[in-house]
């Protein structure tokens, strides 16, 4: 009888220690699961302010963008305003220039035909006048030449006649003519000089040549051209040997 009181006491005070830790278990799992709650709460919100973030970044990073584009895009339409601009200024100032142009020759046009008006003169005698103006030119520049033609045929004739009244008669020379020796044929006895017709040069004048101030010898001019003339070493007067580079002045 004892032995089974004992047994119900002891199985009593068994479930009783049960259900105190059950209790207290209960108690610590509320608690663990509430701390788990809270943490999956704290993970999820920081999550979705991460999410937020990322998001809000992303949109940044995208405003940016577009603002950097339309920055370029706005640059690049400065750029294209400012060249059209500047190519509008010059096509104004082109034109302008024309205007002025024409405004001068419009000017000068209608000066010229107030005067002819005054003169009493038509456009066909005027377009009449314009061709014998035209001619008479053209008949000048061949009186000219020919003028000039005779000039050096008369002057060729008075030396010929000079020559033959004196054998040592000198054709005169500009006072201020000088050339320098460019080649010089010992071969053949003859050199050429830089000056021609156009600085003044004539057939049979007389030049002295010169090297560092001391006289060489003295030619006589055998052929001119435009631009320069050969010359003779005349007999005794061979003083030195010629060379390239002596320089040639008129015998005074």
């Amino acid at each position: 009888m004892l032995l089974r009181i004992a047994l119900v006491i002891a199985i009593l005070a068994g479930i009783g220690v049960a259900v105190l830790n059950f209790v207290q278990i209960k108690e610590k799992v509320t608690v663990v699961m509430t701390d788990r709650d809270t943490y999956l709460k704290e993970r999820n919100d920081e999550r979705g302010a991460h999410t937020k973030t990322k998001k809000q970044l992303a949109d940044t990073t995208t405003d940016r963008d577009k603002t950097k584009k339309l920055l370029a895009d706005t640059t690049t339409e400065r750029d294209t305003a400012q060249a059209e601009a500047e190519k509008q200024r010059k096509e104004t100032e082109k034109l302008t220039a024309g205007l002025r142009d024409m405004t001068d020759k419009f000017t000068t046009t209608d000066q010229k035909l107030s005067a002819y008006k005054a003169a009493g003169l038509e456009p066909e005698q005027i377009s009449v006048l314009n061709a014998t103006n035209k001619a008479l030119l053209v008949n000048r520049a061949d009186l000219l030449r020919t003028q000039g033609n005779l000039e050096r045929d008369l002057h060729s004739t008075r030396t010929e006649l000079a020559k033959f009244k004196d054998p040592d008669y000198s054709v005169p020379l500009p006072s201020d003519l000088v050339a320098k020796v460019m080649v010089v044929d010992p071969k053949y006895g003859f050199i050429v000089l830089d000056v021609g017709q156009k600085q003044g040069a004539l057939t049979d004048g007389r030049m002295l040549l010169s090297r560092s101030g001391k006289l060489v010898a003295r030619v006589r001019l055998t052929q001119v051209e435009p631009d320069r003339c050969v010359a003779n070493v005349l007999p005794g007067w061979d003083i030195n040997e010629v060379l390239e580079g002596d320089v040639a002045v008129t015998q005074q």
